[in-house]
């Protein structure tokens, strides 16, 4: 898969993803959004699972203009079990990767990450390896694995 415009994997994934070593490359997400909560990324919400023996390589998330509460990271936007459930990321590399959040307005609450723009409790992260440029105009929850 490369040099095109994608659109996210499910907007609830539970279940089992293997890349089986393949490279995801050279894909877009361009945001233009206006109003709601939304999610960015190649999974949009991770909710129980795994996800393995992945590559993504220079992949990159751009708005060009939101004003909604924002969750953004290369491989999954939030990575949030639901009651009783796990989630484990195994083997994911992401590199020569951006989130570009400069022309977004400030709302309540952003998160952007290199791997996950949110990851909560009973997530198990294996060699996992994120080299993400990570731009925006705000500071709420930035960081190179999660937000």
């Amino acid at each position: 898969m490369g040099n095109h415009d994608f659109s996210t994997i499910s907007k609830d994934f539970n279940g089992s993803f293997d890349g089986r070593g393949f490279k995801i490359m050279n894909v877009k997400f361009t945001v233009n959004t206006i109003n709601e909560v939304d999610y960015y990324s190649l999974f949009s919400y991770v909710t129980g699972g795994e996800i393995k023996n992945l590559i993504m390589d220079n992949t990159s998330i751009v708005t060009e203009a939101s004003d909604r509460d924002v969750a953004a990271g290369t491989l999954a936007a939030k990575i949030l079990p639901a009651d009783g459930k796990t989630v484990s990321i195994k083997n994911v590399s992401i590199a020569n990767s951006s989130l570009n959040f400069a022309n977004t307005t400030n709302v309540e609450s952003n998160n952007l990450g290199g791997l996950a723009g949110l990851i909560g409790y009973n997530v198990t992260l294996d060699r996992v390896y994120a080299n993400v440029n990570i731009s925006t105009t705000f500071d709420d929850n930035i960081g190179a694995i999660a937000g």
